[in-house]
């Protein structure tokens, strides 16, 4: 991945798609502490805006700082997704070239390097889908909360996120 990272210079203050509009939102919330959601984004960008904006202010207020919020969260993507492989069964083995896979996929690498939220909502729409799974499996309330907190920060991300608990609490109702 750092080879990846860095073979591909991601770190300009360019734009890809729609990276002014979030990246606008960003600059206000930075500047007025007021959160404004830009009209031409998702009204549910919030954690995601929150995120860049956390970065811009330890980091400084540049594209490719909030380029880097989005590609600091990758690893963490591939730990959690790895996790949930050998939750569900699968061996280490089995678990690391699925994963390896995962990080293969063009659109991934594409999106990494953009300030979009993409990469954000897979983050944490995996976290909830794993703590959801170690719940059920440990009976344990501790990991539905943390799930919950997931949960509800992917559905502020982007709206699909709604669909995390919605499945869940369906699961525990079959």
């Amino acid at each position: 991945l750092l080879l990846v990272i860095i073979l591909m210079l991601p770190f300009q203050d360019q734009l890809f798609s729609d990276d002014f509009a979030y990246a606008q939102s960003v600059r206000h919330f930075i500047n007025t502490g007021d959160l404004k959601v830009s009209e031409r984004v998702a009204p549910s960008s919030i954690a995601f805006i929150v995120w860049g904006a956390i970065i811009a202010k330890i980091l400084g207020f540049t594209l490719a700082n909030l380029h880097f919020s989005v590609v600091i969260l990758i690893p963490f993507l591939l730990f959690s997704l790895y996790e949930l492989f050998i939750l569900t069964g699968s061996s280490k083995q089995k678990s690391l070239i699925l994963t390896l896979f995962f990080l293969s996929i063009p659109l991934i690498i594409y999106f990494t390097y953009t300030f979009l939220t993409i990469i954000i909502f897979l983050v944490l729409e995996v976290f909830a889908i794993l703590f959801f799974l170690k719940g059920f499996k440990k009976s344990n309330l501790t990991f539905f909360i943390i799930a919950g907190i997931f949960s509800s920060a992917a559905f502020l991300t982007r709206q699909l996120g709604i669909i995390i608990p919605l499945a869940a609490a369906f699961s525990i109702l079959l």
